[in-house]
């Protein structure tokens, strides 16, 4: 699974302010964490893996 995941171009991204999940199916991340984004969404939401930690 995590294979299929890097096989597509994925966009690079730094965190610039600290992010405390509120629900579930949200993430925290820390300023400097680096993410790779696979999937941005209207609302403004995106899906991805941090780097630090694999979530």
């Amino acid at each position: 699974m995590v294979s299929r995941f890097f096989d597509r171009a994925l966009e690079r991204f730094v965190v610039k302010l600290r992010f405390l999940k509120t629900r579930p199916d949200e993430m925290d991340l820390d300023q400097g964490d680096v993410v790779l984004v696979s999937a941005k969404f209207n609302d403004g939401w995106f899906k991805g893996i941090r780097l630090r930690g694999y979530k």
